[in-house]
């Protein structure tokens, strides 16, 4: 049902914003582990379009991290640690994780997250 409302967001975020300058990506890795204690996403992007400029990736990473943080949980009402991270390819996510140029990281029920763009 999950990975159902997730295509359906990613089908959404093609159609409707397709006046956006959002760079074109796939998903790498969309894990979800949802438990009393902790409801927290993993969301991995790879760019797929080798032209983008830094304003469109901070414009892809910003709606995602609004997306994702106002997701419903069984566990809890939205999640409360929510990661997500743009990588150049596919290639540098697998080699190296820390090879990100963007991320949201949000570790807390209570926080807000930060934003970090190289």
């Amino acid at each position: 049902m999950r990975i159902l409302m997730f295509a359906a967001l990613l089908t959404g975020l093609f159609c409707c914003c397709s006046s956006s300058n959002l760079p074109k990506f796939e998903v790498i890795e969309n894990s979800i582990s949802d438990i009393p204690m902790k409801s927290q996403i993993l969301l991995r992007l790879e760019l797929t379009d080798s032209t983008y400029t830094k304003a469109q990736v901070i414009e892809l990473c910003e709606l995602m991290a609004r997306t994702k943080c106002a997701q419903k949980m069984n566990a809890n009402p939205v999640p409360t640690h929510v990661w997500i991270y743009i990588y150049k390819s596919k290639a540098d996510c697998l080699k190296d994780g820390s090879s990100w140029i963007a991320i949201f990281g949000k570790a807390g029920r209570e926080k807000k997250g930060d934003y970090t763009y190289r």
